[in-house]
């Protein structure tokens, strides 16, 4: 007997990462950022969030550090793979890890760090090219 369940997501989209617009229910616009699936199920989730714990977890360890850096700098290190950000005056912010957890660690950027981890949570946004249709219908929902 032979059982095979449907896959919940497509594995090379979860692995090369989606990206997001992010915008507010103003309409101001907070960049475009490539995300990784965030999935307990999925086993690059499984091992970014070890390599986390083991490797950059140590990093905050001892230091006086927000929980608004800490969430940035678990999203940075473990679903964030590259962003399209301007700064204030229209120029192309290069994407490090660094700078993303700089940007990324304040209070005002918490809207895009809640974003982000609710997108990449979402399987239906990871669905690749067959089902681009089905998985524009629950980005919309996001």
């Amino acid at each position: 007997m032979t059982i095979t369940f449907p896959k919940r997501f497509d594995e090379n989209e979860a692995k090369k990462g989606v990206w997001f617009d992010v915008y507010d229910e103003h309409d101001n616009f907070y960049g475009s950022y490539l995300c990784r699936l965030y999935d307990n199920h999925n086993p690059i989730t499984k091992m970014l969030v070890e390599k986390y714990n083991r490797v950059h977890r140590k990093a905050l360890s001892g230091k006086e550090v927000s929980e608004d850096e800490r969430g940035a700098h678990f999203l940075v290190h473990t679903i964030l793979m590259d962003w399209k950000l301007k700064d204030d005056a229209g120029k192309a912010v290069a994407y490090s890890p660094e700078k993303a957890v700089e940007v990324l660690g304040t209070t005002d950027a918490q809207f895009v760090v809640e974003f982000l981890f609710k997108c990449a949570k979402n399987t239906a946004n990871f669905r690749g090219a067959d089902d681009a249709e089905a998985a524009q219908g629950e980005v919309a929902k996001n």
